[in-house]
C-alpha cells in the first residue's frame, strides 16, 4: 500500500511502480515505493544506468505566458467544396468554428496567449479576462489533442 491507500501496481519486471498523486495543476508527485533498479527497456546498466520511472512526455499546461503555434505536421486548409476551413493533421481533420479559427490564426509562435486574448477582446468587443479564460481552455484542449504546441 502507498501513502494514499492504493496498492502499488506491479510492472513487467515484478517491481512496484509508484501511483501518481493527482494535483489540480496536472502534475503529480509520486507516492509509494519508488523502484529505481536498472531495466533492459530503459537502457539497463550498460545503457546509461538507472533512470527514474517518470514519463519524459509531461503534459504541457497552457498559461497566459504560453506561446502557442501549430506543429510542423499540422496546417490550416480551406476546403472549397465545403466552403470551410479545416485543420489537417496526420489521420485527423478538425473543422474549427469561427471563434476557434480566429484563435488559430493568431497562434503564430510569437504571440503569447495574453496578447492573443487582448487582440480578440478588441476584435469582438468583449472583456479581456473572459476572452483569456476561453483562449486558455481552447489552447489546453487543442494541445491535449496534439494539434497545438504551447
Amino acid at each position: 500500500m502507498n501513502a494514499i491507500g492504493k496498492a502499488d501496481r506491479p510492472n513487467l519486471f515484478g517491481q512496484n511502480t509508484p501511483t501518481p498523486n493527482p494535483s489540480p495543476q496536472g502534475g503529480g508527485e509520486l507516492v509509494g515505493n519508488v523502484s529505481a533498479s536498472p531495466s533492459p527497456l530503459r537502457g539497463g546498466v550498460r545503457g546509461g544506468g538507472i533512470e527514474p520511472e517518470i514519463s519524459k512526455n509531461a503534459r504541457p499546461i497552457a498559461t497566459a505566458g504560453s506561446v502557442p503555434r501549430l506543429p510542423r505536421h499540422v496546417r490550416l486548409h480551406f476546403d472549397p467544396v465545403r466552403q470551410a476551413w479545416a485543420l489537417l493533421s496526420p489521420e485527423k481533420v478538425l473543422w474549427p468554428d469561427e471563434v476557434s479559427l480566429s484563435i488559430l490564426r493568431l497562434c503564430d509562435g510569437q504571440r503569447t496567449i495574453e496578447s492573443i486574448s487582448q487582440t480578440l477582446a478588441v476584435e469582438y468587443e468583449a472583456d479581456a479576462q473572459e476572452i483569456q479564460a476561453d483562449v486558455l481552455a481552447f489552447a489546453q484542449d487543442w494541445s491535449d489533442r496534439m494539434v497545438l504546441r504551447l
